[in-house]
């Protein structure tokens, strides 16, 4: 069966994010994680809100833990306690 490849309309690409977050919130916790950390660049300011929406708080990197996979491009961070 093929598959439709075509691109979200910009209407639903948040609706689709939502739900992939609320699946790896549930995933995260049914594998007993106590919280979530990321690294954005300063130009993903469209992802800043989104993380920022959904609960994530700004944290300076040397709050990161010392296991966390760093990218040369990421100079925001940020948790979300789970």
């Amino acid at each position: 069966m093929p598959v439709d490849i075509r691109p979200f309309r910009p209407a639903d690409r948040g609706g689709v994010a939502a739900a992939l977050f609320r699946r790896l919130l549930e995933h995260a916790s049914a594998h007993g994680l106590s919280a979530l950390y990321l690294g954005a660049t300063e130009k993903f300011v469209a992802a800043h809100r989104f993380y920022e929406k959904h609960g994530f708080e700004a944290i300076a990197d040397s709050a990161l833990p010392p296991t966390f996979p760093r990218m040369a491009v990421d100079t925001r961070f940020y948790k979300l306690a789970l």
